[in-house]
C-alpha cells in the first residue's frame, strides 16, 4: 500500500489552495471587467439613467452564472446590453437622473 509522506500531502494542499486562489483571482478580474463595462456604457447612453444601465448590464452578467468557460463572458454580456441600451433609447424611454445628451459643438 502507498503511504502518503508529509511532503507530498503539504504539495497537495498547496496545489488545492493554488487552485482555489487563481479561481477567485478569475472570478474578481472579470467582476472588475464587468463593473468597467457598465461605466463605459454609462457614457455611450447619456440619456439611460446610469442605475438602470447598470443594472441591465448585470442582468445580462447573471445570465451566464455556472458557465464553466468564462473567457468571453464580458463581450457576449456587452453585446446583449448594447442591444437592450439601443432598443431602450430608440424608444424613447428616458428615465429620472439621466442626463441630456452631450450637444455638438459649433464653431
Amino acid at each position: 500500500m502507498y503511504k502518503q509522506s508529509a511532503y507530498t500531502l503539504n504539495f497537495a494542499l498547496t496545489r488545492r489552495q493554488f487552485r482555489s486562489t487563481v479561481f477567485v483571482v478569475i472570478e474578481s478580474s472579470e467582476q472588475q471587467t464587468i463593473a468597467q463595462l457598465a461605466q463605459r456604457l454609462v457614457g455611450v447612453y447619456p440619456q439611460v439613467d446610469p442605475t438602470h444601465v447598470s443594472r441591465i448590464v448585470q442582468e445580462e452578467y447573471a445570465r451566464f452564472d455556472g458557465r464553466p468557460i468564462r473567457d468571453f463572458i464580458p463581450l457576449f454580456v456587452e453585446r446583449k446590453a448594447n442591444g437592450a441600451l439601443t432598443k431602450l433609447e430608440a424608444s424613447s424611454i428616458i428615465t429620472e437622473g439621466a442626463r441630456p445628451a452631450p450637444q455638438p459643438s459649433v464653431r
